[in-house]
């Protein structure tokens, strides 16, 4: 097991070389070193998409993904490394969609909040890897026009209250 954990370890990093490298800012921000696939939670079973209600911030099941549609969902995730945190911080990060994710038991193992008002994300427990050379920031990505057209064919709304 180690040994296919160690693999898949390696196969990560060597994933993650030169993809998406840049040359220093000259600007003083955020430099991208790479920017890699995520896998989250590899022992659920099962993933439920919630929306948060607006009105009394209930989160409500809209519905059970499908593995193709699991599939595609994490295809949209990436973990970005970066040669430095950020300077700021976003201003809102009130998520309205939040990916549960269940073990063969019902239990939820992990969660992923997604902010389409702001753009940010956040998962817990924390999603991360080893960073790649340079890099000394990590922070969970979502391509959110891929994710926006997911939801649409869900019939899930994308743009709530922003």
């Amino acid at each position: 097991m180690w040994r296919s954990v160690l693999a898949a370890l390696c196969l990560l990093v060597l994933a993650a070389c030169g993809q998406g490298t840049q040359g220093a800012s000259q600007t003083g921000e955020q430099v991208l070193i790479a920017s890699v696939a995520v896998a989250p939670y590899p022992d659920a079973v099962e993933v439920r998409v919630f929306v948060s209600d607006l009105q009394g911030g209930e989160r409500v099941e809209a519905r059970k993904l499908s593995l193709p549609e699991r599939q595609a969902f994490e295809q949209t995730l990436k973990l970005n490394n970066y040669d430095r945190g950020p300077e700021y911080a976003a201003a809102c990060f009130v998520p309205h969609h939040f990916f549960r994710y269940f073990d063969a038991a019902g239990k939820q193992v992990g969660e992923i909040s997604v902010c389409f008002c702001c753009g940010g994300t956040a998962s817990t427990p924390n999603i991360a890897a080893p960073l790649p050379k340079d890099a000394t920031y990590q922070v969970l990505g979502v391509k959110y026009d891929a994710l926006e057209t997911l939801l649409k064919s869900w019939d899930v709304e994308s743009e709530i209250g922003c």
